[in-house]
């Protein structure tokens, strides 16, 4: 028999078979419960799911992820573990199913699923997000659904979850879930000594975790680029992860470069769109984008192109820069200007589009993304005084008065502006009020079964179906 049939046989299996089998099983001992257990996590994963001429870096080099499909999960393995005598075991992997199996089935090569940085991501089963640890670290967590009970994203036992070695303190602010990993990248920069001199390096990183094990290994190694994973979204599209990449602006002063040190003042730099195939560890950086930034002169003291999601089937980014010298301001200058001064005489503000399929970017008409789904875009005119906030949903657009932090769940758009939190069914483009117990600020919005659910500031979680957010 080959070594994948009972698991093929356990899925064609009736209920009266899996519940005879459990009636009829001894306990084994605690070594092989645990061999065995190892075995059934390991096969019962679901699998998951949320150019420029002249510049093209390829790097391969991981095994391939084959994508393993799944039907009767949670019931095979709820039999399979009363098999190996563990019911304690058998609650345990219920919940290491429902914790690590946050994202649905990616059914093509076409399957979108947008990363939210910094805020917290939300995915089928759960959302991510971090806290602040030690010494300014950050510890990743894992809000499940079912339970709307936190877990750090570590498999190891006894971990404290406050050293270097935990899983959940490495991962930066926008990990990203495919298969039975979690992925993230380490980057650094800065000057070093060589035979030349001082001289600029940058290296990325991108890690592999296993969910099961917290066992972590290198996907690919770059230097071309550092991924901004702290301000723009990461976009996977099938096994292809993609994400913007600077160069830092790697052009220091003489006192930087003396002193081994990269001015914190130093900006994004230049822009390129990249991604990493998941499956084979294939990076290619496909070019510069948003290169109109280069024009002003005044670029390098402001400037940012982040991703904002996935629209008409195009990568949304917002793109702004400085278009006047604020280098010698002060703090009181900086803030006289703001009320004085027109958003349009000193930043840019701008929304390009980029075709994964021809790898075109090209700007927009559009305002300033804020936040994109497949049918819906938000955006904010910036360059106007109001700073009014423009939806569109389906080619219906609607326009309101003030800026606010906007989460997009199916047809409902959320808004969240510290003063009046709101919530819109742009069905019929309905008003209605979000509970006050949410606090101010929300930092996520997720669905899961009928219900939505929030992330406030404090961490706290809350969930409420429509009928429920329908009724205040």
């Amino acid at each position: 028999m080959m070594k994948n049939d009972v698991f093929e046989l356990f899925e064609q299996a009736d209920d009266e078979l899996l519940s005879a089998l459990t009636q009829s099983c001894e306990p084994l001992d605690n070594d092989a419960d645990k061999r065995i257990f190892a075995r059934i996590q390991e096969k019962c994963k679901v699998s998951f799911a949320a150019p420029d001429e002249g510049y093209e870096d390829v790097v391969e080099g991981v095994e391939v992820i084959v994508n393993k499909p799944w039907k009767k999960v949670l019931t095979i393995a709820a039999t399979l573990v009363v098999l190996v005598g563990g019911v304690a075991g058998g609650a345990a992997l219920l919940n290491t199913v429902n914790r690590h199996s946050p994202t649905s089935i990616i059914a093509d090569e076409d399957k979108v699923t947008v990363f939210s940085n910094g805020r917290g991501s939300d995915y089928e089963k759960g959302m991510l997000f971090h806290k602040t640890g030690l010494y300014g670290s950050t510890v990743e967590y894992f809000l499940d659904y079912e339970t709307m009970k936190e877990t750090p994203i570590c498999a190891m036992p006894n971990c404290t979850h406050t050293n270097s070695s935990c899983l959940a303190t490495q991962m930066g602010v926008n990990p990203v879930i495919y298969n039975d990993y979690i992925y993230y990248f380490k980057s650094s920069y800065n000057y070093k000594d060589v035979p030349e001199g001082h001289q600029f390096y940058m290296n990325s990183k991108l890690y592999k975790a296993s969910l099961d094990t917290s066992e972590t290994q290198v996907v690919v190694e770059f230097t071309d680029c550092i991924p901004d994973d702290w301000n723009s979204d990461f976009v996977l599209i099938g096994s292809t992860l993609w994400f913007v990449g600077d160069d830092k602006n790697m052009k220091g002063d003489d006192y930087s470069r003396e002193m081994h040190y990269l001015p914190s003042s130093d900006t994004a730099g230049a822009h390129f769109m990249c991604s990493i195939d998941l499956d084979t560890g294939k990076y290619t950086n496909h070019g510069e984008i948003c290169e109109e930034c280069r024009a002003s002169e005044y670029w390098e003291q402001c400037n940012g192109a982040h991703i904002k999601g996935v629209y008409n089937g195009k990568i949304q980014i917002s793109l702004q820069y400085g278009i006047a010298d604020a280098s010698t301001d002060s703090i009181d200058d900086v803030e006289e200007k703001y009320r004085t001064q027109d958003p349009d005489e000193r930043i840019s503000f701008s929304t390009y589009e980029y075709d994964t399929k021809t790898g075109e970017c090209v700007k927009t008409d559009r305002r300033f993304a804020i936040n994109a789904t497949e049918d819906t875009f938000v955006g904010c005119d910036y360059n106007a005084d109001d700073d009014e906030l423009y939806v569109t949903h389906n080619g219906e657009e609607r326009v309101y008065g003030e800026t606010a932090n906007v989460f997009i769940v199916g047809d409902k758009l959320f808004m969240c502006s510290g003063e009046e939190n709101k919530w819109i069914d742009m069905n019929d483009w309905s008003e209605h009020k979000l509970p006050d117990e949410l606090g101010e600020f929300v930092l996520q919005v997720g669905y899961y079964k009928d219900s939505y659910i929030f992330l406030n500031s404090q961490f706290q979680a809350f969930k409420y179906t429509e009928e429920e957010l329908r009724a205040l």
